[in-house]
């Protein structure tokens, strides 16, 4: 049981814990810009659309 509980406030802990994130896309379907946050507006004019499929790329950040 305490098991349980442990595995279940770890849970708890990770699902509450506020985590910030950086959004900017890498340029090779659109513009190379920086998204300000927190809340971000990706756009269609941050891709390309092929038929009803629009496509966005993304640059990774390691930390």
């Amino acid at each position: 049981m305490f098991t349980t509980l442990k595995k279940s406030f770890v849970i708890l802990l990770f699902i509450c814990y506020p985590l910030n994130a950086e959004v900017i896309t890498d340029g090779t379907l659109g513009q190379n810009i920086n998204l300000p946050g927190p809340d971000f507006q990706i756009t269609p004019d941050l891709g390309q659309q092929h038929g009803g499929n629009l496509f966005h790329s993304f640059q990774e950040t390691k930390k």
